[in-house]
């Protein structure tokens, strides 16, 4: 629940920086409001220990889903640029960083805020083809552990965040649009604190990136 009160705070913070619409209007903006939601496939994230050496493991995941939304605007005819706040969450299905039980339980989750600009141009097609990359912070939180408890793990890691996007845009009126699109988003390295079996707590070296597909609806004023 606090990743969603955060995202909805960072949402209408935006909101109200945004600029009103006769302003807009002066500058050639088209300001919207997007929300989205989607699926997010995990790939297999590393996990390392450097002390003692050759402990290393991995975490896996079932497909999770992601919620989100953006304060943005159009600018320049082809380009656009907004705010993205979202959450994302995995089940995990195995966890562990030696030989052993690795069977696991518990979740892999991230929360970030974005700066995205898109490029897209209208081809007369009925859809509009758009290209996005973005920049920002994001907060990953593991709380899992393996049925053999030889690792457990219940920790935070803040991290720089990037994205890529592309997908299409579907005009349904003058105000609204649906789209259809890709993400991939990746951190730099994490640094979680987990506790092994008969060595106690230690920082566990680790990773976050995934691929998701993401429906939303867009409003313009």
């Amino acid at each position: 629940m606090t990743a969603i009160r955060f995202g909805l705070f960072a949402l209408g913070l935006a909101a109200c920086l945004a600029p009103s619409t006769g302003r807009a209007v002066d500058l050639g903006l088209a300001p919207y409001v997007e929300y989205d939601a989607g699926v997010t496939f995990m790939r297999n994230q590393n996990l390392t220990r450097a002390n003692p050496i050759g402990l290393n493991g991995s975490v896996q995941s079932n497909t999770g889903f992601n919620v989100g939304g953006a304060v943005g605007t159009r600018f320049l005819e082809h380009f656009r640029s907004e705010i993205n706040v979202g959450y994302r969450e995995n089940r995990v299905d195995e966890i562990g960083i030696q030989a052993g039980n690795n069977d696991g339980k518990g979740t892999l989750s991230m929360i970030h805020v974005l700066f995205n600009a898109y490029a897209e141009y209208d081809f007369d097609l009925g859809v509009i083809p758009y290209f996005g990359l973005g920049l920002g912070y994001g907060q990953v939180r593991i709380d899992a552990h393996n049925k053999a408890d030889s690792l457990q793990m219940d920790a935070t890691d803040d991290a720089f965040l990037w994205n890529i996007m592309t997908g299409i845009s579907v005009p349904f009126s003058d105000v609204t649009a649906f789209s259809l699109g890709y993400r991939y988003l990746a951190t730099e390295d994490l640094n979680f604190r987990g506790d092994i079996a008969g060595i106690g707590g230690r920082q566990i070296d680790s990773e976050y990136d995934a691929h998701e597909l993401v429906f939303g609806i867009r409003y313009s004023f």
